[in-house]
């Protein structure tokens, strides 16, 4: 039985998903508003982040973690699965796949 390697197992996991960008502005308080967005798809893996007992509260409230190749991401987007909404916490750059970390809104 021949092994197949990671990068297969990785490669059939990948979906389209869709990245939703903010225009950002100011409403006439002076507060940040989310004034009109655009959308692109993208290739991500996903999968459901199991945490364990971690002191470091930035990582509480991620529910998912994706893996992409698209460098343009940031922790501006939503990220959109069918009609799940995730919001992106936090973006670990790497020199081919950028890890996304996400909580299920």
């Amino acid at each position: 039985i021949q092994k197949e390697n990671s990068h297969g197992m990785i490669n059939r996991q990948f979906q389209t998903v869709k990245v939703i960008s903010y225009a950002t502005g100011t409403d006439d308080y002076g507060q940040p508003r989310q004034s009109g967005s655009s959308s692109r798809a993208i290739q991500m893996v996903i999968n459901t982040y199991t945490q364990s007992n971690t002191n470091d509260v930035r990582y509480a409230d991620v529910t998912n973690i994706g893996l992409t190749a698209d460098r343009s991401i940031t922790d501006k987007d939503q990220i959109k699965i069918g009609d799940d909404l995730f919001q992106i916490l936090y973006v670990i750059p790497s020199k081919r796949l950028h890890q996304i970390l996400m909580k299920k809104v």
